[in-house]
Parts: C-alpha cells; sequence; structure tokens
C-alpha cells in the first residue's frame, strides 16, 4: 500500500496544548495523510500549525477527553490515529496501523519513549512508561491508539467519556474490552515518545488519580481505594523483601519499584484531594 492508499483510509489526530513540537510531530508524518490538530486555543501556534496544511480544531483547556472526541469529530476517513503532540511517528507505523484496523476495531502502536540524558531519572522514567505503556495484554491507550470508526455505537454511541478530564484512555480500554472490541498490537508500527521528566511523571499520576476519582464519583468504577487497602499496597510496594530475592540478583529492578512507589503516592495524593468534590468542581 502506498501512502495515497492511507490517506482514503486513516487520519492523524494530534493532541496539542501550547507545545510547538506538534510541528515536528506534522512534520513526521506524510503531508498526503490527513492531520488534525485539536489544539487548546493558542493563536500564535494555531497560525504556524495552519500554515503546514494540517486541519486545526479548537478544543478545551485542561480536558483530554474532549481534545480527542472533537478531533476525532473531524475525521472523515474510516479511521483515525491519536498520537500526542511530543510523539513523532516512525516510518512504516500507518500503514501497519492501516492494515491492522482492516480486521480489528482498534489497533495500538508500540510507543518508544526517549532518554535525555540531561534530566533526573530519564533513563529509569524510559524503561517504565515503556513498561506500563506496551504490557500484553496490550491496552487501548493514547498515545499510538488507532480506532475504526464505525465502532462507536459499540462503545455506547461515544468514543472518550468527557466527564474524565484525564486517564479517559483508560476508561474508554475498558469499555471495549467490556465489549468484546479488541485490539491488535502492531509491535513493528512504532511512535516515537519526547523524554519524560520527573515532575511530568509526578503530575501524571497526580491527575491520573484525580481523573481515576472522578470515575467512581459517575459510577465508572467501583470505589475499590480506601486507606487500609492503600496502606497495605504502599507497604507491600516499600517491602525490601519484595525488591530482592535474597542473592545479590535483583528480583526486580530496584528504580522500577523505586518509580512505582512514587506514582502510587501522586496517584493517591490526587485521588483523595478530590474525595468530597462532586465531577464538575474537580475539572
Amino acid at each position: 500500500m502506498i501512502n495515497d492508499d492511507i490517506s482514503k483510509l486513516l487520519s492523524v489526530v494530534i493532541i496539542c496544548c501550547d507545545d510547538e513540537r506538534v510541528l515536528d510531530a506534522i512534520a513526521s508524518i506524510n503531508p498526503s495523510i490527513s492531520i488534525i490538530v485539536s489544539l487548546v486555543p493558542n493563536p500564535l501556534l494555531e497560525k504556524q500549525i495552519t500554515k503546514t496544511g494540517a486541519t486545526v480544531i479548537l478544543s478545551q483547556r485542561g480536558n483530554y477527553s474532549i481534545s480527542c472526541n472533537r478531533g476525532l469529530n473531524a475525521v472523515e476517513t474510516n479511521f483515525a490515529f491519536i498520537i500526542d503532540s511530543d510523539c513523532i511517528v516512525d516510518s512504516g507505523c500507518l500503514l501497519q496501523i492501516t492494515e491492522a484496523l482492516k480486521s480489528s476495531p482498534l489497533a495500538r502502536a508500540h510507543v518508544r519513549f526517549l532518554k535525555n540524558k540531561g534530566a533526573l531519572a530519564s533513563k529509569m522514567l524510559s524503561e517504565w512508561y515503556s513498561c506500563v505503556n506496551n504490557r500484553i495484554p496490550i491496552r487501548a491507550y493514547t498515545p499510538g491508539l488507532g480506532i475504526r470508526l464505525n465502532i462507536k455505537s459499540s462503545l455506547g454511541g461515544y468514543f472518550f467519556n468527557e466527564g474524565i478530564f484525564w486517564s479517559g484512555d483508560s476508561e474508554f480500554s475498558y469499555r471495549a474490552q467490556k465489549n468484546g472490541l479488541d485490539v491488535a498490537y502492531c509491535q513493528e508500527a512504532v511512535i516515537t515518545h519526547a523524554a519524560i521528566s520527573l515532575p511530568h511523571f509526578i503530575n501524571s499520576g497526580y491527575k491520573l488519580g484525580k481523573g481515576s476519582h472522578a470515575q467512581v464519583k459517575l459510577g465508572l468504577r467501583t470505589p475499590y481505594e480506601n486507606p487500609e487497602w492503600i496502606l497495605r499496597r504502599f507497604l507491600y510496594r516499600i517491602n525490601p523483601s519484595h525488591w530482592f530475592d535474597g542473592k545479590p540478583k535483583i528480583k526486580r529492578a530496584f528504580h522500577k519499584r523505586l518509580l512505582d512507589t512514587i506514582w502510587l503516592m501522586s496517584f493517591y495524593i490526587g485521588y483523595y484531594l478530590v474525595y468530597h468534590k462532586s465531577p464538575e468542581e474537580i475539572f
């Protein structure tokens, strides 16, 4: 299949908030393919994006689910592929995603996370994110998610729940699985994600905590967390006996456990700070 054939079937949706790296993301995609940037209002950046030939759809600050939905609503092809503004589409990726979506309702690319030698814990974070995002069975997470748009009715008539400002893809993935929509893992289809900093990692865990509690408030997720459950989980994470097997060889990478613990703490701070708020107040 040549790029002209892909362009008849698939469009790329880029989610962007004040990030000039979106121009590099656009440049990594063949210009024959329709590109839609779901952009939080930013007149200067909008002008730069428009010059590339990409279509700009204005979104709403602070709500990733709305950005995804507005981008998908503007797609005129049968398939869509969602990435973030800090991602690059590697050669051959869109071809493989398009082929997968011919027979599967959803498809996921492999996400390669870069390292930044000058940033604290960058190598550890790259490995952590790669492990979480590319684990098997593959989840219908963004970025790197291909969607056959005719499955909307099978998902309840909508793609992303706009009541969930962050972590909406986890709820999307759960709903897809619940409705028997398989996700094809295209391991050779790769997108490259920019290096992630430690502050970003902590903030991401915090926002995911808030988003997860929004799911509870909306009745979309079981409220299984309670102080005793969290304490037991936390103590398990920090127990050295679970990090080593009594031999010089490490049972599980120390840095993975450490980042798990930091993320868990960030997650539950976000989760419980919004505990007594309504879904509308969370955002």
